[in-house]
């Protein structure tokens, strides 16, 4: 895939949460990718949940540094994680993750809630640019989640975490624009945490942060908006 100089963010006017311009999507990008956790679906709030309730089995406080340590990590950094925590023995870090899983699959099957503008953001770009989803979050869970949402079958791409290293390695903006047939200078992505952003960085993809916490710094990203509505 031949390499491409990354088009200027072009300035819409709106407020961002650092200084720079903001784009009105899809600008002069071919391909926007987008994370999925936190950005499109407020499931942050289930996935705490289910690491309380994780917690709570394994007799664990389950704290702010806990939630830090492992948010946009992958399934298995974070049950490593766990199993640091619960004080248990290597050969049940599986077990713990699959427990987690279970728990988190319960909370999802109730349904999730949708981040304001993200509906209408998908609305705009579909049909206009290729439209790809690049989450850590393994495949039956990013189904089970997308089936709440009623852009379930917009996406022409896509790639989750049990496909290709995850976050913050580059490999799933990697293989997402592969898959899109684009080059990567030549799509942008859309990222709520900080592991999200030095992923879609490092696959040299332009990275618009939208903070899925209001205190959550995404220094790395190029601009930083306080929601999708910012880029409607």
């Amino acid at each position: 895939m031949p390499s491409h100089a990354r088009p200027a963010l072009q300035p819409s006017g709106a407020s961002t949460a650092r200084s720079g311009p903001v784009i009105q999507l899809p600008g002069p990008y071919a391909a926007v990718v987008l994370d999925l956790d936190g950005l499109l679906v407020q499931t942050e709030k289930l996935w705490s949940r289910a690491k309380e309730v994780l917690f709570a089995r394994h007799d664990t406080e389950y704290t702010e540094a806990d939630h830090l340590a492992v948010f946009g990590t992958s399934d298995i950094f974070t049950a490593e994680y766990f199993r640091h925590r619960f004080g248990a023995p290597p050969e049940q870090m599986l077990a713990i993750r699959d427990e987690y899983m279970a728990i988190a699959d319960s909370l999802f099957e109730q349904g999730v809630e949708i981040s304001q503008g993200a509906v209408e953001l998908i609305d705009r770009l579909s049909g206009r640019v290729a439209l790809a989803l690049a989450s850590n979050t393994r495949r039956p869970q990013v189904e089970m989640i997308l089936r709440s949402t009623p852009f379930r079958e917009r996406f022409d791409a896509i790639v989750s975490g049990d496909e290709a290293t995850p976050k913050p390695a580059p490999d799933l903006y990697l293989l997402a624009c592969e898959r899109l047939l684009v080059a990567p200078g030549d799509a942008v992505a859309l990222e709520d945490s900080p592991t999200g952003v030095a992923a879609a960085k490092a696959a040299g993809l332009t990275c618009i942060g939208v903070p899925s916490h209001p205190d959550e710094r995404l220094a790395r990203a190029d601009v930083v908006v306080r929601s999708l509505n910012e880029l409607l």
